[in-house]
């Protein structure tokens, strides 16, 4: 018979053996980099899956690290920096053309609906502009106001050259201003822009359009995780383990449980918002994504409008996009956050 001295002995070992053993599985997590170019309410699955740790779950010690700007993130995944990306269908094709080998394996959410066109009171009054216009005529009316976005080969500004021109206006018609959101708000009330195109809640101005209104951008491919293609031929047991986490983050933004839990993470990195805001947002129609999912048809679609606006010189060849992305790691069930 084992007394209680002996018990609490026994104990206090294995009290000691965790405590010891705790820090020897935190070394055995495997460190990886993930870069953004900005911190926004579109990468909520990413800050889900650290703060809920279900990156640790996986065994890994995932960094988030912000390089400001869709080209310099890219050159940091490309160089090594970063092990792993973040960015849109329509931008990730950009590089292909490029010859970046760049592979997507699991998706955070559909279309690209994630920039709101906010004008100031003054602009607006001005100008006649209400949310109730279509989008073409905010862009007309737009002429001359000098507007903030993360910069001007940024895909915001990207797409604003490419329909400004598509709907007839000269080139320059639009004045655009390279700023981050931050930036953005504080500059339109002091007067120094009229107008901000920025992944951030409309506010302290006029909505009068998002992305989401272009024509055929809400089937493209969204946001996804990229890795450069050397990397998932060398290290495949690490991409899945990522593209599970993600899936899981995913499935934390639809989940009435969660929820709460993700707008928390989310509001910690962009905190000059009221949870309401982050959540309408981040809840659009359409907008989130369930388990990671990518298709092959939102990436053919994404080819076709980066072509037909002028992200791309000219549309890639079907073995150009499908080398951009692979469904290998996406989960195949549902995975519980």
């Amino acid at each position: 018979m084992i007394s209680r001295r002996e018990s609490l002995a026994g104990l206090a070992a294995l009290a000691a053996t965790a405590l010891t053993a705790a820090p020897a599985r935190a070394a055995d997590l495997v460190k990886v980099t993930l870069a953004q170019p900005l911190q926004f309410i579109g990468a909520a699955p990413l800050y889900a899956a650290l703060k809920l740790g279900y990156f640790r779950d996986e065994g890994l010690d995932v960094e988030i690290v912000t390089i400001a700007g869709t080209a310099p993130m890219f050159a940091g995944v490309a160089s090594g920096s970063a092990e792993f990306g973040l960015t849109n269908g329509l931008s990730l094709l950009t590089a292909t053309e490029k010859g970046i080998p760049f592979v997507a394996f699991v998706g955070t959410d559909h279309g690209f609906n994630t920039l709101n066109m906010v004008v100031s009171n003054a602009w607006a009054q001005a100008h006649n502009m209400s949310a109730k216009d279509d989008w073409r005529a905010s862009m007309r009316k737009l002429v001359g106001a000098r507007i903030g976005l993360l910069g001007t080969t940024s895909t915001g500004g990207l797409l604003l050259a490419a329909f400004s021109k598509q709907i007839g206006l000269p080139d320059g018609a639009l004045t655009m201003i390279p700023m981050v959101p931050a930036a953005a708000l504080p500059a339109m009330a002091n007067g120094t822009i009229d107008a901000w195109f920025q992944a951030i809640p409309p506010r302290d101005g006029v909505y009068v359009f998002s992305s989401g209104a272009f024509p055929k951008i809400a089937q493209c491919a969204g946001n996804v995780i990229f890795t450069m293609a050397d990397y998932l031929g060398k290290h495949p047991d690490v991409v899945g383990k990522m593209a599970r986490a993600v899936a899981r983050g995913d499935n934390a933004v639809l989940d009435p449980k969660t929820l709460p839990l993700v707008l928390d993470a989310v509001h910690e990195r962009v905190s000059n918002y009221s949870l309401e805001a982050i959540k309408e947002e981040l809840l659009k129609p359409g907008v989130p994504d369930a388990n990671g999912q990518l298709t092959a048809e939102s990436f053919r679609l994404a080819n076709e409008f980066d072509a037909q606006i002028g992200l791309i010189q000219k549309a890639l060849t079907p073995e150009q996009v499908n080398a951009a992305f692979t469904l290998r790691f996406v989960p195949k069930t549902i995975v519980k956050p």
